[in-house]
C-alpha cells in the first residue's frame, strides 16, 4: 500500500492502517478526527481549510490513487464534517478537487443531494 499523499510505499502497520505515512501526517498535521486512531480506511483525504458562519471550505488531498476523492466519497466526507463543524446542516460546503477546481456540495446535514459547479456568491 502507498501513502495517499506522496505515493511512497508504506511499511509500518500504523501507516498502512491510516493510509498515510508519518512524514505526510506530520507535514499536514493529520492525526485523526475526534480522537480516533484511524483517520481513514481508504476514505477521502481532505483538509478543513476555512469555516465561517455560513460555509465550510475543504481541500481534497486524495488525488484518486490509493484514497478516494471527496467527489467519490462524498457521503463519508459529509458525515465527518457534520461531526466536526457546529451547525453543519445550516452551512454551504465548498471543496477544491485535485484538479484545483472549486465546486459546492449540496447536502441536507449528513446526506448528499448533488454537486453544483463553482462557488457563486462566496469569497473563499
Amino acid at each position: 500500500m502507498n501513502c495517499c499523499i506522496c505515493k511512497k510505499h508504506l511499511t509500518d502497520l500504523t501507516s498502512i492502517k491510516l493510509g498515510i505515512g508519518p512524514v505526510c501526517r506530520a507535514k499536514y498535521g493529520i492525526s485523526g478526527l475526534n480522537g480516533q486512531n484511524e483517520l481513514f480506511n481508504n476514505h477521502a483525504v481532505f483538509k478543513l481549510e476555512k469555516e465561517t458562519d455560513s460555509f465550510v471550505y475543504i481541500v481534497d488531498w486524495g488525488h484518486n490513487r490509493n484514497c478516494r476523492t471527496v467527489t467519490n466519497d462524498v457521503e463519508w466526507v459529509l458525515s465527518e464534517l457534520s461531526d466536526l463543524v457546529d451547525y453543519f446542516d445550516k452551512k454551504r460546503v465548498f471543496y477544491m478537487d485535485s484538479d484545483q477546481k472549486i465546486d459546492e456540495i449540496i447536502h441536507s446535514g449528513k446526506h448528499f443531494i448533488s454537486f453544483k459547479a463553482g462557488h457563486e456568491g462566496v469569497a473563499l
